[in-house]
């Protein structure tokens, strides 16, 4: 997942080699999940320094822009 530099309520990230439009700040692992259209079963990982690192479902991102 990485998101691109945006002002507003909404900014684009790329989940699963698709672009989507999801709400700036705290958001659920299972949100970004249902916005992508990842199966609920998959793994979800965030881009971080250039390394992936593994999203817990029950966990939260917090969408800036610019990740």
């Amino acid at each position: 997942m990485e998101a691109t530099e945006q002002h507003g309520e909404f900014v684009k990230i790329e989940v699963d080699l698709k672009t989507v439009a999801i709400h700036r700040g705290n958001e659920p692992v299972a949100a970004i999940k249902q916005a992508g259209g990842v199966p609920a079963a998959y793994e979800l990982d965030q881009v971080i320094d250039g390394k992936l690192e593994p999203l817990p479902d029950d966990g939260h991102v917090v969408i800036k822009g610019g990740e």
